[in-house]
């Protein structure tokens, strides 16, 4: 049997599998992706990011240079991501699931069949992959790269320090006492977002914890009340769905989301980004550059057959003896916030 798919079939293939929309990423890293043409990913570290005003000055007076905005330009060779599954000749024999009893395929039409299947599992595991890093450069600032043959390697986008905090343990701010002012707080935070980043909070991600005491206060059940039975209130289209999580509506300027979402790992085991009892307030980039201002970045795919930028390159060979043909998909991402003071993260109910 010849090559089922040639590199380009492979390519057109892979770009009209639909996986599933999932919140990071579609919400925080929806520009245009960059795709470097080298092995490493350069990106800016932004130290001035609030403008500063123009002086006033007499039309006499001759104008002075400026002192530059400062940055640290940092490098990071991504880790590679590629899953490889290989098709042996009893896969061409084997009724597939959904065919008739009898078995109303050729051996290669189901071969084709299932690289297609294979081929669209990998691309869902590397989405997946990609929204597992997203989450932690919004969450934490910062996301650790590790795994077979790769050394553990933090990459720090630089967000300030105070911007990750506990309040659980605090008692005029832990959210487990129902009186407390919790939308007084998440104003706070938002105020301290538009200082560091000049970009107030405008979605507000809870984990189950955090929202079992949100709906217990006192303040939020006072604002639902006065809502209902008025009939002037705007009315909000719902956010479309996404994995993982479930929009719960707008609370002031804040849109609220309950995140579950969880990824598993090599060995099976399910991992979620949040720990039960987070809340993170994050800058929406609503506008070209705006807010978090996500930026999906990809290293160049290191392959002879390949030497174009792409964020997702697949490929097949066939091995003779004994037979066998495998395939696999690569890429090396990296997500960066453009602006990483644009999110912060909150231990609310410990």
């Amino acid at each position: 049997m010849s090559d089922l798919f040639t590199t380009t079939d492979l390519i057109g293939a892979i770009r009209t599998i639909k996986v599933p929309d999932t919140f990071f990423m579609s919400t925080f890293f929806d520009a245009d992706p960059f795709l470097s043409d080298k092995e490493e990913i350069a990106f800016d570290e932004v130290l001035e990011d609030l403008p500063v005003m123009a002086p006033f000055v007499s039309p006499l007076v001759s104008a002075k240079p400026q002192a530059k905005s400062g940055f640290k330009t940092k490098t990071f060779t991504p880790a590679y991501v590629k899953p490889m599954d290989v098709l042996r000749p009893g896969d061409g024999f084997r009724r597939m699931a959904g065919e008739a009893i009898n078995g109303a395929l050729s051996p290669e039409a189901r071969i084709q069949r299932k690289a297609l299947e294979l081929l669209g599992r990998q691309k869902r595991q590397i989405a997946a992959r990609w929204e597992w890093m997203a989450a932690h450069a919004v969450l934490n600032g910062k996301v650790t790269v590790a795994g077979e043959d790769y050394p553990a390697v933090e990459v720090d986008f630089g967000r300030d320090a105070a911007l990750t905090f506990d309040v659980s343990g605090v008692t005029a701010k832990k959210w487990v006492t129902t009186t407390n002012d919790i939308k007084g707080q998440i104003e706070e935070w938002s105020e301290i977002l538009l200082t560091k980043s000049g970009y107030a909070g405008t979605d507000l991600i809870l984990t189950k914890k955090a929202w079992a005491a949100l709906k217990a206060n006192e303040g939020f059940g006072k604002d639902l009340d006065r809502r209902r039975g008025v009939d002037n209130v705007p009315l909000v289209t719902p956010r479309k769905p996404m994995s993982g999580v479930t929009w719960k509506g707008q609370w002031g300027e804040f849109d609220l989301w309950l995140y579950t979402g969880t990824q598993r790992e090599q060995d099976g085991t399910l991992v979620s980004v949040m720990v039960d009892g987070e809340v993170a307030l994050v800058a929406r980039p609503m506008e070209p550059r705006g807010g978090l201002a996500g930026i999906k970045a990809f290293g160049a795919i290191q392959d002879l057959d390949n030497f174009v930028p792409t964020d997702m390159f697949p490929k097949e060979w066939t091995k003779p003896d004994p037979s066998a043909r495998f395939l696999m998909t690569q890429s090396a991402p990296l997500m960066i916030p453009g602006r990483p003071n644009a999110s912060m993260k909150v231990k609310a109910v410990a």
